[in-house]
């Protein structure tokens, strides 16, 4: 049988515990980046996107996956904006990438 490694597909013989494989956001590109970002204060997606000079629809899909992965979290205020902010569970992740 031929080697997973070499064909760059080792991760799939690594044992899987539960659905932590699906919380993989340093896969995602932008993820990290927005997470920073919102470790310094909360941010509104618009705010967010031109920071990074990217278009609202990708930072909003982007803040839709980190918040479905339990890494950021929002506020709405009286206004109907949008604040996110990064979870315990960001700060952790960001904290392993610095590894």
């Amino acid at each position: 049988m031929p080697s997973l490694d070499g064909a760059g597909l080792g991760w799939l013989s690594q044992p899987v515990s539960g659905f932590d494989w699906l919380k993989q956001p340093v896969s995602k590109p932008g993820w990290l980046r927005l997470l920073y970002l919102l470790v310094v204060s909360p941010k509104t997606p618009t705010e967010l996107a031109a920071l990074e000079k990217k278009h609202l629809s990708e930072v909003s899909r982007t803040l839709r996956s980190l918040r479905n992965s339990g890494y950021v979290e929002y506020t709405e205020t009286e206004s109907r904006r949008r604040y996110y902010r990064v979870t315990a569970e960001g700060y952790a992740m960001l904290l392993r990438s610095l590894r």
